[in-house]
C-alpha cells in the first residue's frame, strides 16, 4: 500500500511559480488579490495520490520574497491548516489557520511557498537556510503581487480594469514591486489567457473570456525614473525596483481580455514571476 500526497499543478505548461492549488482567498476560500495591511487567508488543496487514505494531513504556508534561492531562513510558517483525511484520489482545500497580513514594505512581488504531509507521508526535510526542495511533489508555490490601498481610479469611457485596480484612457498600468537576493533579468511578455484559471478567477473573469486584439504597444517602465524599458530589464541584488506593466492597446473591444506576464530569471533559470490580467468592458 502506497500512501502520498501531492499538490503538483494539474494544468499542462503551468510554471512551479503558478500552481493552481496554492491561492490568497478570503475565508471561504474564493480568490482575491491581496491588499496591504488587510486580512487574507492562504489556501492549498492537496490531492491523495496514493491508495490508502491519506490520514492527518497538515499543510504549512510560508510567505517569501521571490528568489531562485526561496530560502526558509529561520522564520516559522506563516500560518499552518489541518485535515482529517483525504481519499484516495480526492482532494479538499485547506486554509491556513491564522490569516495573512499582507506587508508590501519589502516589494509587493510574493512568493507562497506551500508543504504538505500525512500521517505516513512525512514532509521533505526542510533545513533552515537551505533551498525548498521545489521539485518535491509536497512542495507548491505560488507567486502573487500585492496591491496597496493607496492607488487611485481613473474613469475613462473604455474602463480596461485588472487586479491591481488601476485604470487609464490611452493606456493600462499595472505596478509591482521586486527585490532579489541575486542578479536578475526580468522579461515581460503576453500569453493567453485560458491558460491561468486562477490569475482569471482573482481578477474576476470568465475562463472562456476570449483574448483581447493586438496591441500598438506594451512594455515596462521604471516608475521611480519614469524610463520605459522596453520587454526585458536587468535588475541588481538585494535592491528594491519598482516598475510597472504599460499596454497601449490597439482598440478596445468589449467582452476580451489580456494578461501580461513578468518573468523573474536568474542564471538562465526560470524563478518566478507576476501576471496581470487585463477585461476590457
Amino acid at each position: 500500500m502506497n500512501t502520498s500526497i501531492s499538490i503538483v499543478y494539474n494544468m499542462g505548461g503551468k510554471a512551479f511559480w503558478q500552481n493552481p492549488n496554492i491561492w490568497v482567498g478570503d475565508a471561504q476560500g474564493k480568490p482575491i488579490t491581496p491588499v496591504s495591511g488587510q486580512p487574507a487567508y492562504l489556501w492549498c488543496k492537496p490531492q491523495n495520490t496514493g491508495d490508502v487514505t491519506a490520514q492527518d494531513v497538515s499543510v504549512s504556508f510560508w510567505v517569501l520574497i521571490p528568489s531562485s534561492k526561496l530560502y526558509y531562513k529561520d522564520i516559522p510558517a506563516t500560518s499552518t491548516g489541518f485535515a482529517p483525511a483525504i481519499e484516495v484520489g480526492g482532494s479538499l482545500a485547506i486554509r491556513g489557520d491564522i490569516p495573512w497580513i499582507p506587508d508590501a514594505s519589502t516589494g509587493t512581488h510574493k512568493c507562497i511557498a506551500c508543504v504538505v504531509s500525512c500521517l505516513n507521508c512525512p514532509p521533505p526535510e526542510l533545513i533552515p537556510g537551505e533551498p525548498i526542495p521545489r521539485d518535491s511533489p509536497q512542495v507548491g508555490q505560488r507567486n502573487t503581487s500585492i496591491q496597496t490601498a493607496s492607488y487611485s481610479y481613473k474613469k475613462s469611457r473604455h474602463a480596461a480594469m485588472g487586479t491591481e485596480g488601476v485604470q487609464a484612457e490611452d493606456q493600462i498600468t499595472r505596478p509591482f514591486s521586486v527585490k532579489t537576493d541575486q542578479p536578475a533579468t526580468l522579461q515581460l511578455v503576453r500569453v493567453p489567457l485560458q491558460l491561468h484559471r486562477i490569475d482569471l478567477e482573482v481578477a474576476d473573469v470568465p475562463n472562456t473570456l476570449p483574448d483581447a486584439p493586438g496591441d500598438k504597444e506594451f512594455y515596462l517602465r521604471d516608475m521611480r525614473s519614469g524610463k520605459k524599458l522596453g520587454l526585458k530589464t536587468e535588475i541588481e541584488a538585494h535592491r528594491e525596483y519598482d516598475f510597472e506593466v504599460v499596454v497601449i492597446p490597439r482598440t478596445i473591444v468589449p467582452g476580451t481580455g489580456a494578461m501580461y506576464q513578468v518573468s523573474q530569471i536568474e542564471n538562465d533559470v526560470l524563478v518566478g514571476g507576476v501576471s496581470h490580467v487585463i477585461k476590457h468592458q
